[in-house]
Order: C-alpha cells, then structure tokens, then sequence
C-alpha cells in the first residue's frame, strides 16, 4: 500500500478547518487574540501553515488584523450584523434573480443536492464529540448554496463585495447559540429548513419571490422586527426584480448592436 505525502497545502487546510471549527462553535468567542506561536507549539506544526491559516480566515472574515498586527476573531455588535445581513439580503436577491433567469435548471439541480447534503448533515445526533465538526459542515453547506447563487449569477463584481459580508453573519449569535448542544441541533435542523424553503420557492413561483425568501432566511438572525424583515425582504425582491430586468433589457439591446 503507498500513501501520499501530507503536503503543505493539506496541512494550512487542516488548521484552516480546526480554527474554523473553534471559532464557530464558539470556543475561540468573538474578540479572542490568537498567537501564531502558541497555535503552532499547540498544534505541533511549524509556524508557516498557521500564518496562512490566519490569511484565509482574515480573508473569509473571521479573523481580523490590528494595526498593531495583532490578530483576533472578528466580532460584530448588533448594529454591525443587521447592516451586514441587510446588504447581504439586496445583494444576493438580485443574485438569485439573475442566476434564476441565467439557467435555472442547473441551479436548482445544484441547491437541491446542497439541501440533499444538508438533510443528511442533520439526521446525525449531536454530542460533545462531533458538535464543533458538525457546525463547521453546516458551515460550509451554508457557502456552497449561497456561494453557488452567487457563482451562477455571473457578475463578478457583485461577488466580489458580497465575499466580505458572508461568513462574519455566523459571528455574533455563536457562544448563544451554540454553548448547549440542544440548541446546536436545533440550529442545524432550522438552517436545513431555512435553505429547503428557498429551494422550493425558486422550484415553485417567479424569481421574485425566491429572492423573497432568500432575503428573508438572511435577515432570520437580525434583531428588525417581523414587519420590518417582511418589508425589507419584499424590497429585495422588488429591486432584484427590476435590475434583472434592466440586466436583461440591456443585454438584449447589446447585442441588436453586434454588427453581423
């Protein structure tokens, strides 16, 4: 039997997915300075894996740098976490629609199997074993569904922007919410419902109203009130609406310009 050699990649992948899983579930809390030294001694690796560890953590927004290059898991205050959810409901309602109208098809065969993932993610009982590992796999559910609207929204700008509002929306609610490991299921079985749902608007009904309830299972963790969130979701839809139709329109008439 041969084996392949651990190459460095793979190992910065494995302390990129032990952090991760730490700071989801809550044992490094928001704030927390972590050493690149006492990681790497703790790990028993070299500091070099550690260091780009911190890089791809800082870049998916869970890990921030100081000026002083001290580095700390990102914290946000309420405030922070319904401005980021608010611009995340616009962005990625406009993303849908215009994923939607792209090829819905293959979107929707692409979610489905992430929500597929999802329902076999949460048929797992939960304990002090697995907990850590199985946020982290709800985690990553989680960015493959939005990160495949995204993807197949094909305006790479708007990605770009939304890439640095995406992951920092786990932050706040992780120590409440995941400390008892009842309420880690319960968060498990809610996120498979909330992406399921979305599933089955976009199955359903006009693009519209998928990037309604998109915007909607986005907003789920803000602190707006009911009304609010209803209102701001049918915004979303409404402009997702009308500038997928301006995107459309546009398209067409560039292309009537296209000499033969």
């Amino acid at each position: 039997m041969s084996l392949e050699p651990i190459s460095d990649l793979t190992l910065k992948d494995r302390v990129i997915s032990r952090l991760r899983r730490a700071i989801l579930a809550g044992s490094l809390p928001p704030g927390a300075a972590l050493s690149e030294r006492d990681i790497a001694q703790q790990l028993g690796i070299s500091r070099t894996p550690v260091r780009e560890a911190f890089a791809a953590l800082e870049r998916e927004g869970l890990l921030v740098l100081s000026p002083h290059r001290e580095v700390r898991v990102a914290e946000m205050s309420p405030a922070q976490l319904d401005e980021a959810c608010r611009l995340r409901a616009l962005l990625e309602g406009y993303a849908f629609y215009l994923a939607l109208a792209r090829d819905a098809a293959g979107l929707l065969a692409e979610l489905a199997k992430v929500v597929e993932d999802f329902g076999r993610l949460t048929a797992q009982s939960v304990d002090a074993a697995n907990v850590e590992a199985l946020l982290e796999q709800a985690w990553q559910l989680d960015l493959r569904f939005h990160t495949t609207i995204m993807e197949r929204a094909g305006d790479s700008l708007l990605r770009q922007i939304w890439q640095t509002r995406s992951a920092v929306t786990w932050l706040p609610a992780t120590p409440r919410r995941f400390t008892a490991l009842d309420a880690a299921h319960d968060f498990l079985h809610s996120e498979w419902r909330g992406h399921a749902g979305i599933l089955q608007a976009a199955q359903a009904g006009p693009p519209a109203e998928a990037a309604r309830q998109l915007a909607l299972h986005i907003l789920a963790p803000t602190t707006f009130s009911a009304s609010d969130k209803e209102a701001l979701s049918g915004l979303a839809a409404g402009l997702a609406q009308l500038a997928g139709e301006a995107a459309a329109h546009q398209s067409a008439q560039g292309a009537k310009s296209l000499p033969l």
